[in-house]
């Protein structure tokens, strides 16, 4: 028996490589192109493995055995893989022909080859031995040649016929690995002629034709199967179980092959067989439910996305929150450097696209890629995704110039803005959006089971968007009726005209800020009750009529005092602070301010005393004189309002910041830690400010902190005590 060299075990590396390969693509019996070159990678592998064989037996009666064995798979190369090229390029009738002719000559052959005319002899080499060629080998040869040459004639003519740069690289990768399969591989049948090859490095063909195949699969979307890391895991032990099948099978046949009658032989090879295909599948569940659960199950799975997605679309109604949850899934289960989404505009003739979510891609170009109607006019047709690298073939295929034409400036588009793929948003049979897709971050290809799961993603997303709309609808017409019937209500229960108007002017702007429905009711409910109750009692004459319109008044000033207060935040909110900035001497304001607050009855009741303190020279300040008034006036107002006796004073400081600080200090009540949060904000009143000034509106420190922060500064409390009182300061900046 011939010693084992490192070169010797070259077919085995090759028929495992080859062989996991071929299980490798194997996806369903509808796949025709992956059955094929499952087939391919078979008759390799007989090769590879008969090789091996060869190599290890020690008579002439085996080394013949073994290569007639090898031709149960070699005269069907040239017919399955003149088959392959076929299913990769274009089918003419005359290729056809060539196709049938191929097969019947593959079985001539296998026929041929079992007989001494066919290979007869054994020729010893340095590296092995071979059977000599026989007079059938010859005309086999010239079959094998002219088959392998018009393969690759296919490929070469598609090559040059494609407009598409990611085709032309795949098909160019796979001209390279059947030139190297079979003419490198083809030197293996020198030593049938008697020719000495000094190393096996033909055996090595198939390893290399399967490194430039798979890689091929994984960079460009060919042959249409699965490249995740969790079916390799899994075949690659299927394709050790199966060369550890055919290793025991091929000993035990050999070691039987003399003492056994051709019915034993037959029958061992049928029950050999059912345990094979038993033990394949039932190892084929073990590994995908271990792979599943503790491998690799941070790995995506396209069915467990849809699923998830569907889930968490039934919980949204939101049109932008079901956006963002869309594009969201798509990018970080197919990893994408960019998506977008258009939507179709509702009520608009003709029909136009508004952007409702873009990342990575420019605004513009989105809106550029639907200028144009062919694109949207294609996907509400056909409802299928279209890809950028397939338009080129799709214009090759048009039934028209025109169409021809339209698929060539839409390609342009795409490759322009970057978008490699462009989804339709179906909803009963009309487009009503498309989502754009750049590439992969990883620079790969978009699979079959990419598509599959991008189509069924759009299918759902054109279901959950069009929902969303018709709630958006519903909502919609519910706060229209639900404004109306509000509208008619309060009509029905104005009594006056003057109040009806003043109702109708509060009512629109509580329909902008719903919020102020609860503090609106309790400002207003004191003077409107006094005007019901002066106006009843005037009817019954228990008021003479000048008594009656005091007191309705008194709550009309109330209520316009209300709405003041209202207006003036719903400025701020809407408009902001407008500023008529000038030079303002903010020391001479306070004086004149303080003055007037000295005569008003309430400071003469209290026996209060406001003071101004100044240290220093106050420098003319930059402000809105009007407003900055209002502000003073305002903390003014909440200290004599909150201090029962004693002293207010007002102090000054200036920064090295150019701002000028006005504090305000009272001796009063003080507000309480739980009253300070939230204390700047609308509405906000604590409960000693409800039981010493009821009227209140809750308003006043809002808006007078908007006036000096839209000024440059700040409002802000620094320190208040209970039953000691506050500080308040705020800071406007020094005229420069």
């Amino acid at each position: 028996m011939l010693s084992l060299t490192a070169f010797q075990t070259f077919p085995l590396l090759s028929m495992i490589f080859m062989l996991s390969l071929g299980i490798f693509v194997l996806k369903n019996k509808k796949d025709l192109l992956g059955r094929l070159f499952f087939m391919i990678s078979v008759v390799f592998a007989i090769w590879t493995f008969g090789t091996f064989m060869m190599f290890i037996s020690t008579t002439d009666q085996q080394i013949i055995f073994w290569d007639r064995f090898i031709y149960l798979g070699v005269v069907f190369m040239p017919a399955f893989q003149y088959h392959f090229s076929l299913l990769i390029t274009k089918y003419t009738k005359r290729r056809k022909n060539l196709l049938i002719v191929a097969y019947v000559l593959s079985g001539i052959f296998l026929i041929l080859s079992r007989s001494n005319y066919f290979v007869d002899g054994v020729f010893r080499y340095r590296w092995g031995a071979h059977t000599e060629a026989g007079i059938f080998h010859h005309f086999f040869m010239a079959f094998f040649f002219f088959y392998i040459f018009a393969l690759i004639f296919n490929i070469i003519v598609q090559f040059r016929g494609s407009l598409i740069k990611v085709e032309r690289f795949k098909l160019a990768l796979i001209a390279i690995g059947f030139v190297i399969l079979n003419l490198v591989g083809g030197l293996g049948f020198l030593p049938a002629y008697k020719i000495s090859i000094y190393s096996p490095v033909s055996l090595l063909a198939p390893l290399a034709f399967s490194i430039i195949i798979a890689y091929t699969i994984l960079r460009y979307r060919f042959m249409d199967i699965r490249t995740a890391a969790r079916r390799t895991f899994i075949y690659s032990f299927l394709t050790l179980y199966t060369f550890i099948f055919l290793i025991v099978f091929s000993w035990g046949l050999e070691s039987s092959f003399v003492q056994a009658s051709l019915r034993n032989i037959i029958l061992i090879v049928i029950i050999s067989s059912l345990l094979f295909t038993a033990g394949f599948y039932l190892l084929e569940s073990l590994l995908l439910h271990i792979a599943n659960k503790y491998l690799f199950a941070g790995l995506y799975n396209y069915q467990e996305t849809i699923r998830h997605l569907s889930r968490k679309l039934t919980y949204y109604n939101d049109l932008d929150e079901i956006i963002n949850l869309i594009v969201g899934t798509i990018k970080s289960t197919i990893r994408l450097n960019r998506a977008g989404v258009l939507l179709v505009k509702k009520f608009q003739k003709p029909v136009r696209f508004e952007i409702a979510k873009v990342v990575g891609f420019n605004e513009h170009n989105g809106i550029s890629l639907v200028k144009d109607s062919f694109l949207t006019k294609y996907l509400e047709k056909t409802r299928e995704p279209i890809v950028a690298d397939e338009l080129a073939l799709l214009a090759r295929d048009a039934k028209s110039a025109a169409e021809r034409k339209n698929f060539q400036k839409l390609y342009e588009n795409m490759f322009h803005i970057e978008a490699s793929i462009c989804l339709p948003l179906i909803n009963e049979k009309k487009l009503i959006g498309i989502i754009v897709l750049g590439a992969k971050i990883s620079g790969g290809a978009y699979t079959n089971e990419d598509l599959e799961l991008l189509s069924v993603l759009a299918n759902q997303a054109g279901i959950a968007i069009n929902n969303a709309r018709l709630y958006q609808q519903v909502k919609d017409f519910n706060q229209i009726l639900r404004t109306k019937v509000d509208e008619q209500t309060k009509q029905l229960k104005n009594e006056a005209k003057e109040l009806a108007e003043k109702n109708a002017s509060l009512n629109k702007t509580l329909e902008v800020k719903n919020e102020f429905l609860r503090i609106v009711n309790h400002q207003l409910n004191t003077p409107v009750s006094i005007i019901k109750n002066s106006i009843f009692m005037m009817n019954n004459k228990s008021f003479d009529t000048e008594k009656g319109l005091s007191f309705i008044n008194e709550g009309v000033k109330r209520i316009e005092g209300v709405l003041k207060d209202f207006w003036k935040a719903f400025a701020v909110e809407g408009e902001g602070i407008k500023l008529n900035l000038k030079r303002t001497d903010l020391l001479l304001m306070i004086e004149k301010l303080v003055a007037d607050a000295g005569r008003l009855q309430a400071v003469n009741d209290k026996g209060l005393m406001i003071r101004i303190l100044r240290k220093q020279k106050i420098p003319k300040v930059s402000t809105d004189p009007v407003q900055i008034s209002q502000v003073i006036s305002n903390l003014l107002d909440n200290a004599i309002a909150y201090t029962p006796n004693g002293v207010i004073i007002f102090s000054f400081d200036v920064s090295e910041k150019g701002f000028v600080k006005v504090m305000i200090t009272d001796s009063g009540y003080g507000i309480d830690k739980k009253d300070r949060i939230g204390l700047f904000e609308k509405f906000h009143r604590g409960d000693k400010a409800k039981q010493y000034r009821p009227g209140g509106s809750g308003l006043g420190l809002y808006v007078a902190r908007k006036i000096v922060q839209a000024n440059g500064g700040d409002l802000k409390l620094d320190r208040s005590e209970l039953n000691k009182g506050s500080t308040f300061s705020f800071t406007v900046p020094v005229w420069r």
